[in-house]
């Protein structure tokens, strides 16, 4: 008797232990986060037609051209995988950069970045077909006269790896 309720306890206590134990598993490894419906538009982007708005007369006085501007980017595209070409039947890339001085710090200057991705789209509402943005990439920083040209160059690497991070991200 006193072994049957033994053994009746250890079934019990087994049933109870087993139930409050979570059941094991490999290292739970977290969902990748969903991408935006923006990033997914840049899936598989593989080459764009470059253009760069006409630049500010404060990154002129810096000693910036715009040819100048649009040969870094370039540049600095193509070794990050994005090829530039002239061709309107491609997305387009447009380069903007504003640039602001305040008279009180006379050699400050603030640069903001904007790189749009326009495409191809489609708006059912308006059963019309458009060239219009898709993906905003912005950034702002602030230099010096003398910096800015640097500063500048380092943005544009900085800005096109983050638009090819999120293009490999959305072509897996």
């Amino acid at each position: 008797m006193l072994n049957m309720r033994l053994r009746n306890l250890l079934i019990v206590f087994g049933t109870v232990l087993t139930l409050a134990t979570p059941p094991g598993a490999a290292p739970m490894v977290p969902e990748r986060p969903r991408l935006t419906a923006e990033q997914r538009t840049l899936r598989d982007l593989s080459e764009v037609k470059l253009d760069v708005f006409p630049l500010a007369e404060d990154l002129t006085e810096a000693g910036m051209t715009h040819e100048g501007l649009r040969k870094a980017f370039t540049k600095t595209a193509e070794s990050a995988g994005l090829k530039i070409v002239d061709a309107d039947d491609v997305p387009m890339a447009r380069l903007v950069i504003f640039a602001s001085k305040n008279p009180q710090q006379p050699d400050a200057l603030a640069l903001t970045f904007i790189l749009a991705i326009h495409q191809r789209i489609a708006v059912k509402r308006l059963n019309e077909d458009f060239k219009a943005p898709t993906a905003f990439f912005t950034q702002t920083r602030l230099t010096t006269l003398e910096d800015a040209e640097r500063l500048v160059e380092w943005e544009l690497r900085t800005m096109t790896r983050r638009v090819m991070k999120i293009v490999n991200r959305a072509s897996e």
